[in-house]
């Protein structure tokens, strides 16, 4: 488990007042949608308002905080309530891609698709401004419904179609409007650094490319009025728009599956086929075969094995076909599919660190070395989506298991600093200097933090009676006594001395 050494000492020595949160490594997750519980383990026979069949992608609509999921298996998307709102096994408030909540065939059972019908969409993306994209693989298109919170429960009609002409046909294409079963998409965020807000990223997974679309939804909606088909305006991992062969450079990709991208203008796609994720920075101005600046999974650009050669034993830095990914703050979520589990890596496209770096977590193992399958809160099956919310949750569609699995930010406690020990203070009443004929006085004063007043007269030391206020009787010898008064605190801190000269005089 992943447990940092502030941590570590404050459950010894510290207050627990949670004030940073994160993911670790094996933690459980906190709610279940598409199976009533965590355990439940037979897929389901037949869709429902609440199952899920083979799920693809999840997202949320920052807008709104509702909650899509792309039910492939179903061939249909679902939309949820708000995360606040969602309890184990939910029931969605609208289906997208079909007519009713027991419907699954593709295209409603027609030969060909409309405006209102998806075939194993996969892909799923809520943008900025709260319109929907759905990825209909099996239609090879991209459907954009505009406001996705805002569609009706049944049979939601989508605005326009990117990679394809209209909404009726599903031509397979290598062309730069065309597309061939895509999967991941990404829409770049309202302040994005580089490609500007609005660009579509499409990881075209039989095309083994990228490609995406500046300003997509004014494109596609343009006053209101569709525009279906527009062409892409970069590809990455092809020489040009009309070419799709399958490669292992830094150049190159192999079905590629999920995609996704910062405000920095790094854009990280799942080179499923290569077991690895490539980063490509500065990405919106390449436009053909440009270099990927970092790899994951794989120690460099050529090596493509699955878990770096050694199948049955994953590592830390290994992948086995990684579907999808996802980035939260500089941290980048990786589904490694096939080793049943999800890496993360901070600050995964720092050039600093060496490709194939260890990721620094994972959830759905409770080591980086296992390869365990399960049904539990705390395993994964096989993750085929991912998604972070607004909030920081972790999102998991468990294609394998018929469910998504939330995962929430542990909170740790932090070390409420110790108070600096006290020092204490002693004073004495009176003058410092004093003559008299008597052979005992009572010397006294106050201290503050006390646990004792000591008196030492020469190499004797004595303790005076009482603390706040104190006394003590003095013998004296004939002559000069030197007495030095000291308070001690309960932690032994002493106090500054206190000086008293006493001359004893004969009668």
């Amino acid at each position: 488990m992943r447990v940092s050494t502030l941590s570590l000492l404050c459950s010894l020595f510290c207050a627990t007042a949670p004030v940073y949160a994160d993911f670790e490594t094996g933690q459980s997750a906190d709610l279940v949608l598409g199976k009533p519980d965590f355990t439940t383990d037979p897929p389901p026979a037949f869709p429902l308002r609440y199952n899920l069949g083979a799920a693809g992608a999840i997202a949320e609509d920052p807008t709104t905080g509702k909650i899509f999921v792309a039910d492939s298996g179903n061939s249909r998307v679902l939309r949820f309530a708000s995360a606040s709102a969602l309890q184990n096994g939910a029931n969605a408030e609208a289906v997208i891609g079909q007519a009713d909540y027991i419907s699954g065939t593709a295209n409603q059972g027609n030969a060909s698709p409309t405006a209102q019908t998806l075939s194993t969409p996969y892909g799923i993306y809520v943008d900025y401004q709260g319109n929907l994209w759905v990825s209909d693989s099996g239609n090879s298109r991209i459907l954009c419904y505009g406001k996705g919170s805002d569609l009706p429960e049944f049979n939601a009609t989508a605005l326009f179609v990117v990679g394809q002409p209209n909404m009726t046909s599903n031509t397979q294409a290598a062309t730069a409007a065309g597309l061939d079963q895509p999967r991941g998409i990404w829409v770049s965020p309202e302040d994005v650094a580089v490609d500007g807000p609005g660009t579509l990223w499409v990881a075209d997974w039989d095309n083994s490319r990228v490609v995406h679309y500046n300003n997509a939804f004014a494109r596609g909606y343009n006053g209101g009025t569709p525009v279906n088909g527009i062409s892409a305006d970069g590809v990455i991992g092809q020489a040009n728009f009309t070419t799709s062969t399958t490669g292992n450079t830094r150049q190159k990709l192999r079905f590629p599956n999920g995609i996704t991208g910062d405000r920095a203008g790094y854009i990280y796609v799942a080179d499923t086929g290569n077991c690895r994720v490539l980063i490509f920075g500065n990405a919106a101005n390449i436009n053909g075969l440009g270099d990927a600046t970092k790899v994951l999974g794989q120690l460099n650009f050529t090596q493509n094995q699955e878990n770096m050669g050694n199948a049955a034993s994953p590592s830390a830095g290994s992948m086995s076909f990684p579907d999808s990914v996802a980035t939260s703050g500089g941290r980048l979520f990786v589904a490694d599919s096939s080793n049943y589990r999800v890496l993360w890596f901070d600050d995964g496209y720092s050039t600093v660190k060496p490709n194939g770096q260890d990721a620094d977590g994972v959830i759905g193992q409770q080591v980086f070395t296992t390869q365990d399958f399960g049904v539990t809160a705390s395993t994964v099956g096989v993750p085929s989506g991912l998604a972070v919310t607004t909030s920081g949750q972790l999102w998991v569609t468990d294609s394998s298991n018929y469910r998504a699995l939330r995962f929430s930010s542990v909170v740790h406690p932090t070390p409420t600093p110790a108070p600096a020990p006290s020092v204490p203070t002693v004073t004495t009443a009176g003058k410092k200097k004093i003559s008299t004929t008597r052979s005992s006085v009572t010397i006294k004063g106050t201290a503050t933090d006390a646990a004792r007043v000591e008196i030492h007269i020469g190499k004797s030391k004595k303790v005076a009676r009482g603390t706040t206020s104190w006394s003590y009787k003095l013998k004296l010898k004939p002559g000069k006594n030197t007495v030095l008064v000291q308070a001690i605190s309960a932690t032994g801190a002493a106090s500054s001395a206190v000086h008293l000269v006493i001359t004893r005089q004969a009668p």
